[in-house]
């Protein structure tokens, strides 16, 4: 018993945990941040991709662009919610 009261002093100190979730919230922030960029940017060659090739039909290119476009814009709302 006394173990896990000696735990509990240390491990939930309010200067610990406010630390630890500066820590959290900074690390999440930045891996946001990275998977937003690489989609915005993954999303945009593949668009660039399809407007130069000529190896899909019509109806196909269309489909992918759209949901090319789509992705893209969850790219940019993720972005701007983590900027927030």
């Amino acid at each position: 018993m006394k173990t896990q009261e000696a735990f509990a002093n240390i491990y939930c100190s309010q200067e610990l945990t406010a630390q630890v979730l500066d820590d959290q919230i900074i690390c999440l922030l930045v891996i946001n941040t990275l998977l937003a960029i690489t989609a915005i940017v993954g999303n945009t060659l593949i668009l660039i991709a399809l407007h130069k090739g000529n190896s899909l039909h019509q109806p196909s290119k269309v489909l992918i662009r759209n949901l090319v476009a789509s992705d893209l814009c969850v790219g940019f709302v993720e972005l701007l919610l983590v900027g927030k």
